[in-house]
């Protein structure tokens, strides 16, 4: 079952992230102390996260950005999809590798910031690509990291696209079974790449606001505003 509570705070801070990186502070948030990761990719990319440790508390947080730019972006990646490197070589993992190239664009830097946590419960999040790169992440992290530094996982994604194959999936689901998938109305990032072209989703999807509608064209865009997941989960909150 969803905690809502904990979407809702996710869900805020995807809000913050999209600020100008540069000036982010979180200065709503005084119980957090935050730690920023860049691409490094000379610009190729233009991949942004957070690492928000939560004082007094054995919470942490990573937020990815998503994009700022038209839901566009979608169509541009490189469908083809990318080996996960990490297993052995008979592996059948395979990634979106367009979102494998945002998230390598951070994740050696990544790695590096977490490797100083210790026993933390993670709660991975972002909206859109970032909701693409939370979930990829928190695989990758789960695997290296996990056992070694005795870390826990939960995900909450808001708009985001299938990322990898049945076999990502399934080793996914296994990893990481505290993961929730949020979809409000009709959303269009969700249904997208196609599963003819090979994608799955990971577990668990939960969806808010109403579907019914008779301008389902216009509310498919609409609906993958970060403002209307605020909205669906406060009015879940509210309805108790």
């Amino acid at each position: 079952m969803v905690d809502f509570a904990v979407a809702l705070r996710c869900a805020r801070l995807c809000q913050e992230i999209y600020r100008d990186f540069s000036g982010l502070r979180f200065s709503a948030y005084p119980d957090v102390e935050p730690v920023f990761v860049e691409s490094q990719d000379n610009g190729f990319t233009d991949t942004q996260v957070a690492i928000l440790n939560q004082l007094n508390s054995d919470r942490l947080y990573i937020v990815f950005r998503g994009s700022d730019k038209s839901i566009d972006w979608i169509s541009n990646f490189q469908l083809r999809q990318q080996i996960y490197p990490y297993a052995d070589g008979n592996s059948e993992v395979k990634f979106h590798q367009g979102f494998m190239t945002a998230y390598f664009a951070v994740r050696q830097a990544l790695l590096d910031a977490m490797d100083k946590f210790e026993g933390q419960r993670v709660i991975v999040t972002g909206h859109s690509l970032g909701g693409a790169l939370a979930t990829i992440a928190a695989l990758d992290l789960q695997y290296n990291l996990g056992s070694k530094h005795d870390l826990s996982f939960e995900v909450y994604t808001f708009g985001a696209p299938r990322v990898g194959n049945r076999a990502m999936v399934e080793s996914y689901n296994g990893r990481i079974p505290n993961s929730d998938r949020l979809i409000y109305g009709w959303d269009i990032v969700t249904r997208v790449p196609r599963t003819w072209q090979g994608f799955d989703h990971v577990e668990k999807a939960t969806q808010l606001g109403s579907r019914w509608t008779w301008q389902v064209l216009s509310r498919r865009f609409n609906d993958h505003s970060l403002d209307a997941y605020i909205a669906g989960l406060e009015a879940e909150i509210e309805a108790g």
